[in-house]
């Protein structure tokens, strides 16, 4: 068996990264992660979203 995380910054993103790896025979392995981030060393501070989803083969 083969393990993957497929991550993406929006939603959208990762649903298309999800599809392709379908189309190649990968298999979701449980649901969605998603993570805010924020990192205040920079000026401004940045921040974000990660969406990640495990995949199988």
């Amino acid at each position: 068996m083969e393990y993957k995380i497929e991550s993406a910054d929006s939603v959208h993103q990762l649903e298309e990264r999800v599809n392709d790896a379908i189309a190649v025979g990968w298999r979701p392995l449980g649901g969605v992660s998603a993570t805010f981030w924020q990192v205040n060393d920079f000026e401004p501070p940045r921040s974000g979203t990660t969406y990640c989803q495990a995949m199988t083969r």
